[in-house]
């Protein structure tokens, strides 16, 4: 009969940690394989769908305006924006690679047509979008860009340090009832003297079964 070495059973209840480590390591690598945030908006008279836009500080955006309208509109804004590049506009392309240079938001789409840009919002906050052909923000053509502060990804990691740390300052004084974070510290310390007497039982176990 085959049996497996003690180094392999004894090896067993890590295995959940190292997965949990693995996976924390490649969600950023996923995030950033996703590429830029996909948002469509529907333009015509005299509206924007949706318009309110979310976005995040540090990500990337492609957006796609489809102007359903019979008349030529414009989407101008003054959110903060980096990497401003033109895909499908009416802007002239002068005016693009200028708009480009000092971080302006404005992208024309002519009747019948579609225009696309990615950015990169820089700053959180709320921003006015409107268009800003004669008459036509007065006709309620406007909208709104959330921009939301992106989330710290240190928060998860520093707070797990600070549970699994243990400093002599924790531990009860002799005769002091145990608090809440000696409990913890116990139960912790419990917990490794359990994996470890799990990893002998099997050794003992596996050395049986070769016998």
């Amino acid at each position: 009969m085959f049996h497996r070495s003690t180094r392999q059973r004894s090896f067993f209840p890590y295995l959940g940690i190292i997965a949990a480590l693995v996976l924390a390591m490649l969600s950023p690598l996923s995030a950033l394989a996703a590429g830029p945030q996909q948002i469509t908006v529907h333009a015509g008279e005299f509206y924007f769908k949706p318009n309110t836009i979310t976005l995040t500080v540090g990500q990337p955006v492609q957006l796609t305006i489809i102007n359903d309208g019979q008349l030529d509109h414009d989407m101008k804004s003054a959110i903060p924006i980096a990497n401003l590049s033109y895909q499908k506009a009416s802007n002239p392309a002068d005016e693009q690679h200028e708009n480009a240079e000092q971080g302006v938001f404005d992208v024309d789409f002519d009747k019948g047509t579609t225009a696309q840009v990615t950015f990169t919002p820089t700053k959180a906050g709320t921003y006015e979008l409107h268009c800003d052909v004669a008459g036509h923000t007065e006709a309620g053509m406007k909208g709104t860009f959330v921009v939301q502060a992106a989330a710290a990804p240190a928060t998860a990691a520093a707070s797990t340090t600070a549970q699994t740390s243990v400093t002599p300052q924790a531990l009860p004084k002799t005769g002091e009832p145990l608090g809440t974070s000696s409990l913890l510290w116990v139960a912790g310390l419990a917990g490794l003297l359990s994996m470890g007497g799990l990893g002998v039982r099997l050794g003992v176990r596996s050395r049986r079964g070769e016998r």
